[in-house]
């Protein structure tokens, strides 16, 4: 459902970050999408608007929902959002509290680039397994391999 409010997920097809269903006129067009989901099975609803519009669609519907807008009455801030985890332009909305974008990509180059050599993984990051218990498992393992041959199992 395009819940309204500032559709981030759609900004890039939408030509950038616009607040959508300011007007009554959109709200009422909100309330019967949400009246229509509820219709068609939807359990709870996530509206991206105002308390406001929250609280007066939501009384008229017999599911639970919850308005997650951006404004000063309640927020979701996501996680990557928060600590700048990819480095587009962010919503205004949005505080910035790291930018670690730069830091990952550089990370992840060098892991890669450690895996593509063979000097990831090490031995001295790796489990192993005695060369007796090895030696012992092989003779565990010919009592069963025989029994299931003989069909005993």
């Amino acid at each position: 459902m395009d819940s309204g409010g500032l559709t981030q997920q759609t900004a890039v097809a939408i030509g950038g970050y616009r607040t959508q269903g300011r007007t009554a006129e959109d709200a009422l067009e909100l309330a019967r999408s949400a009246r229509a989901l509820q219709d068609a099975g939807s359990f709870v609803l996530v509206f991206e608007r105002s308390r406001h519009v929250t609280d007066v669609i939501m009384p008229a519907l017999d599911i639970p929902g919850i308005g997650i807008a951006a404004g000063a009455d309640r927020q979701v801030l996501v996680f990557h959002d928060l600590l700048g985890i990819w480095d587009g332009s962010p919503a205004r909305f949005v505080k910035r509290c790291a930018g670690v974008c730069s830091d990952m990509i550089a990370e992840v180059s060098a892991f890669a680039a450690d895996v593509r050599d063979s000097t990831y993984p090490a031995q001295v990051r790796s489990y192993a397994t005695t060369p007796d218990e090895v030696a012992r498992l092989r003779t565990l393992l010919v009592p069963e391999r025989e029994t299931k041959r003989r069909g005993d199992a």
